[in-house]
């Protein structure tokens, strides 16, 4: 399955696309940092807190 597809079916369920996002590549990652989240995912620096707060 791609990860379009899984966003799309995450989104389904009631997550944001950001929220998505992360979800997705802290799977890939694991434990990271909120900068390596950012680098990895494409989510804004400024709207990471906000979306790992959610």
């Amino acid at each position: 399955m791609r990860e379009e597809e899984i966003i799309k079916m995450l989104q389904k369920l009631g997550l944001t696309k950001y929220e998505s996002l992360a979800y997705i590549t802290l799977l890939k990652l694991g434990t990271s940092k909120a900068t390596d989240l950012t680098k990895e995912s494409g989510i804004p620096h400024t709207r990471i807190y906000d979306v790992l707060s959610s």
